[in-house]
């Protein structure tokens, strides 16, 4: 990723992930009351992703597993973004003015060289709760505190990293606790039928936006992207390792999840949600398949894996 050729493959990948899913589902559901979903088949859920390229293993090139993080992590942010402008409630600007006063503040103290967690702790607690309060999503309060953190500090001549210490600390209770709690009180779904006409729709919709959505948008703007020489494959990587990465990108449950709680809300509302969530968890076990198939065929014609 040093090299910007590299760098811009998997941002403008992802770019083109987010916009093809979108538009799929709206034009699925344009005449529909679940047209507010348009965000649901866009995010990529990192975690599943990780997975997959573990089990695979050497199937997958190092490359393209760079790639593929790096657009799923480009993939969040955009999702993050998108709720904190079209899924929050009305904004109270005296609350967002605080959260933006206290980003400032540890942007000052990361700039003066302060280097005790505690610190930005103590500020990235009431910048949440005001984020919270402003009706901007509260997600976004932590990808601003994480970037406001340091990442490399000297002391007493060693080098260390705030971030990395706080990722350590908070990834247990990320990994083994606030997602097996938030999958479990969030995935419920009853698959028997609503007797919603737009429910069908929905479904379709999100599975669709997910399985073909991803794989055609990242395909396609990779392929752009090289075609204009505005970026370059790594070295290694060939057009089905694309294509398997893309298909994988679509499996999108958890923060999908999530935006489905946000864009369907009410007790009028629960029949979409959980037609949503059907269209979800088809979706991404299809894009797993597929894109582990994928990679499969592709390690096989290669000799890769084998014996």
């Amino acid at each position: 990723l040093a090299d910007r050729r590299f760098a811009r493959l998997p941002i403008l990948a992802a770019l083109g992930g987010m916009i093809v899913p979108a538009v799929l589902y709206v034009v699925l559901t344009h005449d529909t009351a679940a047209g507010h979903g348009w965000g649901i088949p866009m995010a990529t859920d990192i975690a599943f992703v990780v997975g997959l390229m573990a089990i695979l293993g050497p199937r997958v090139p190092r490359p393209i597993r760079v790639f593929l993080l790096t657009l799923a992590i480009v993939d969040d942010l955009g999702s993050i973004v998108v709720i904190a402008l079209f899924y929050a409630g009305g904004v109270q600007w005296g609350w967002l003015a605080a959260a933006v006063a206290g980003i400032v503040a540890m942007i000052g103290l990361r700039t003066v060289g302060l280097q005790r967690i505690w610190c930005y702790v103590l500020l990235g607690v009431p910048v949440w709760f005001a984020t919270w309060q402003s009706g901007v999503h509260a997600t976004i309060a932590g990808v601003a505190i994480a970037f406001c953190t340091p990442m490399q500090v000297r002391r007493a001549g060693d080098v260390w990293s705030p971030v990395g210490l706080l990722l350590d600390r908070l990834h247990p209770w990320s990994s083994f606790v606030v997602i097996p709690v938030f999958a479990l009180a969030n995935a419920g779904v009853m698959l028997s039928a609503t007797g919603v006409p737009d429910a069908g729709r929905v479904v379709l919709g999100v599975a669709v936006g997910l399985v073909v959505g991803k794989g055609v948008g990242i395909t396609a703007a990779v392929w752009l992207a090289v075609r204009s020489r505005a970026a370059q494959l790594p070295t290694g990587v060939a057009w089905p390792h694309v294509v398997g990465a893309a298909l994988l990108a679509g499996i999108g449950f958890t923060m999908s999840l999530f935006i489905t709680d946000l864009a369907f809300t009410g007790v009028e509302a629960l029949a979409l949600a959980d037609a949503a969530k059907q269209g979800i968890l088809a979706g991404s076990v299809t894009a797993a398949i597929l894109g582990v198939a994928t990679f499969v065929v592709a390690a096989r014609r290669r000799g890769v894996g084998q014996g």
